[in-house]
This record gives structure tokens, sequence and C-alpha cells, in this order.
């Protein structure tokens, strides 16, 4: 994956929607640089971004996992918590690729 899908930018738009604070606001403009990338081929991408989806990426992986509760969790806590992991692998994902273009220069 060279540029980040639709599906990739909404489910960041989709977190930073939901949240608020520096991270929300920073998911926001990283979105942002995304849907000029893919829009356009360049985009002002940096490494510090990649950590920014990353951290957030693995954040929404431990809140989700803690939900599962060993499989006891009650099946709308289940679902939620899917949807969260796969979120989740959709910042990993982009993380990956905003890395891969920082060092590819």
């Amino acid at each position: 994956m060279d540029v980040p899908t639709q599906a990739h930018i909404d489910s960041l738009l989709a977190y930073a929607g939901a949240g608020s604070g520096n991270a929300a606001d920073s998911v926001t403009e990283i979105a942002r640089g995304l849907e000029q990338l893919r829009d356009t081929g360049t985009a002002d991408l940096t490494a510090r971004d990649a950590d920014v989806l990353a951290d957030v990426g693995e954040q929404l992986k431990r809140g989700a996992l803690g939900m599962l509760g060993g499989g006891q969790a009650p099946p709308e806590t289940q679902r939620e918590a899917h949807l969260r992991l796969r979120a989740a692998d959709d910042f990993l994902e982009v993380s990956e690729l905003i890395r891969a273009r920082v060092a590819a220069g």
C-alpha cells in the first residue's frame, strides 16, 4: 500500500471525532495530511506522525483486549472491542506507511 485508503482515513477521523485533546487534534491533522497524500501524491508527514499513530493504535489495541476480558464480555462489548481492534490495525498500518515514505525521502 503506497497511499492510505479512504477507509484508513475514515478510521482516523472517527477516532479524532470521538476524542478530545492533543491526541485527537494530532490525529485530525495527520488524517488531513493523508488526504492530501492520497489526492496529490505529496504531504508533509513526519516520523513523529508515524509515532503518534502507532501510540494511539497500541492504546486502542490494549483497551480492546481489556474489554474482551478473556472472552467473558457480553456480545455488545465484544463487538465494540473488535471494532477497536480493527481501528488499531488501521492506525498501525498507516503508521508503517508513513515510516516507509519518510525513510524513502
